[in-house]
Order: structure tokens, then sequence, then C-alpha cells
């Protein structure tokens, strides 16, 4: 339990008189011992996370109340035996009802905060679980009465949580037959290999089926692109060719047996970067540096195909934009990842 440990260590530190707060991802798998040795537990609301900064500043506005004796918190949790599919708090999702339900709990005369982890399903621990969380002014009946509320409506619908995927290849035939009338192109995301979650990032479940229609089309399928696959031995083959060479590629599917088959292809190397840019404004991480590597763009069957050589979950246009790619020109473009990618792309996609 590495944060309750912290906590518990800071606590040990600095005495019970001094105020700590914390500020959790929303995925936040919450243990007692973490609640017992902090005074304001906070996660932030939004998935995306594009409120990390303004939970931040709530964080520091709650402690100074403390330091100036203008609030004594008190917390309860109640915990919910799921295990959730991880879901968007976009608007038109089940997660921005329960942030809803929390806002208006909120309002109560005494309470704090009311907020909900929705807890991390894939962690090896005993209870990987969402949990609910008020924190009221030393009142803690209202605390318990709170979060009872709010967990009893999570339960109440928690069928609705329920995934409903397509197959890749529905996916992508889907989007190549929805194409009237967008003004940006259709997005594919690939859930399954998100490396945000901690996945080896170069499952080629995906690639191949969209590979596989693009071998059998009529005409050139040079309206898709993909990001990004992580092979470093292929950006490493791609290098050593050179931009404008050929190369017969055995491209992803090599780091664990949920990967699929490596992809076996010819592949013309279009361009050769450094791998290093910064997320955009209105992007999740926005003014963030990454450096991935030594980056390739092939193309195979006239499929785009950003290849890294680290694995990393797609936020914004910037990869593809250092590769040449204006994805505003494409019909489709497939992504890696859950869900991050949303904070900028519901800006720019048709559908």
């Amino acid at each position: 339990d590495i944060e309750g440990d912290l906590l518990a260590a800071v606590r040990d530190l600095v005495g019970q008189d001094i105020p700590i707060a914390a500020v959790y991802d929303l995925h936040a798998n919450c243990t007692a011992q973490m609640f017992e040795h902090c005074d304001i537990s906070l996660p932030c609301k939004l998935y995306p996370h594009t409120d990390f900064l303004k939970r931040g500043v709530e964080a520091v506005s709650l402690i100074l109340d403390m330091i100036h004796k203008k609030i004594k918190p008190v917390t309860a949790v109640q915990y919910l035996p799921i295990l959730p599919y991880i879901v968007t708090t976009d608007l038109g999702f089940i997660p921005s009802e329960v942030n809803a339900l929390c806002e208006k709990l909120a309002q109560q005369h005494g309470v704090i905060d009311c907020s909900w982890f929705h807890g991390f399903p894939y962690a090896d621990i005993a209870s990987p679980c969402p949990s609910v969380i008020c924190t009221t002014d030393d009142d803690p009946v209202l605390a318990q009465k709170v979060v009872d509320e709010v967990a009893a409506w999570i339960w109440s619908q928690k069928q609705r949580f329920s995934p409903e995927f397509l197959s890749p290849n529905d996916a992508i035939h889907a989007a190549l037959s929805n194409q009237e009338a967008l003004k940006g192109p259709i997005v594919i995301n690939e859930y399954s290999d998100n490396p945000g979650g901690g996945t080896p990032g170069d499952g080629t479940f995906l690639l191949q089926a969209i590979l596989d229609v693009a071998a059998n089309a009529a005409a050139p399928c040079n309206k898709i692109c993909f990001g990004m696959i992580n092979d470093r031995a292929v950006v490493q083959q791609a290098i050593q060719a050179g931009v404008g060479s050929t190369i017969d590629v055995v491209l992803g599917g090599k780091l664990g047996p949920f990967q699929g088959q490596p992809i076996i292809a010819q592949a013309y190397v279009k361009s050769i970067t450094d791998g290093r840019f910064v997320n955009r404004a209105g992007a999740m991480f926005e003014g963030v540096n990454f450096d991935l590597g030594n980056m390739c763009r092939l193309i195979i069957h006239g499929v785009d195909i950003i290849v890294a050589s680290r694995a990393e979950q797609v936020y914004d246009e910037e990869p593809f934009l250092m590769h040449g790619i204006d994805i505003m020109t494409y019909k489709v473009v497939a992504l890696k990842g859950a869900n991050h990618f949303r904070a900028r792309y519901n800006q720019i996609a048709g559908k």
C-alpha cells in the first residue's frame, strides 16, 4: 500500500496537528490506511483527467481553512463490491450522472466535498473497487448518509456500466461506411491495448483488421492512419534502411501472449523522427513533454502507421503531425488508448 504507507510515514513525521491533503487520480484504489492518515482526500472528478489543477487548488484552499480553524474535516467512505468497466465522465455516460448526484449532495450545509473513486479493476490487490467519499465539517452522521446514498444509486445502476464493444473488424467497416456529412475523421480507439493502463502497446488486433480491409480494397486505403504501435526493433530497421526504402517487417505482437500475431508485410518508410513532442492545448496533459524514442511512419497497403520505440497512448494530433500526417484530411484515425484521447479528439473528430 504505497500511498497508505507514505501517508502514515508523513503523519508520523509531522504529528496530528498538521493538516495533510491528497489529490488522487479518480481510478485510485483507496485503502483504510490512506484515509486514516489524511485529513482531506480528493479524487479528480473528470475522465479524461483535465481537472487535476483545479482539485489541487481546492486541496490547498481546504488546508488553509483547516489551519485557520474554519473547518474540521471528517470523512466517511463506502466501498462497492464491483469490478467496473472504466467509463468516461463525458455527458451522456453514466459516470456523469454519478458526478451530478455528488454535486447535488455537496450543496448541503456542512458538506465540504462529495466524490467517488472509480477504482482500477486491473490492479492485483484485494479490493480494486469503486468507493464513495464524503467530507463534512465535523458531521460524521451527514458524511455517512451522503456516501450511503451515492453508493446505493451506483449499485442500483450497476448494469449500465457493462461495456458494449464492436469487434475490430466491425469497427473499421462501420467507420468506412459512415462518412457522410462529417466535419472530421471517425476515431476508433483500441481500448484493450491501452499503454496508460499498463499494456505493452504492441497489440495487432485492430491494425490487422484495418490492413485486411486495405489489402482487399478495390482502391488504395490512403485515408486511414494508425497511432501508435510499440516496436523498437522495427523503428531501428526503418532507420537503418532510411526514408524512401521499402522493408520487410515483422510488426508488433512480440511483448505478451495476448497481443495478437505479428504483422508480416512490406512497408514503405515515409518518415523518421526523434519521438519528441509536446501535448497541445486542450489535450490531456497539455504542455507536457513526451519522448518516445525514435519513431517512424510506415505505409502498408496505403495505411499510415506510426511506430514508436516506447509504449504510450495517444492524446492529441502531435504524434501524427510530427510525421507529416494531417488527420483532418483522413477518413479514419485509429488510436491506442482507453479514454484520455477524448479531451482533444472530442473537439476535432467527426464521430
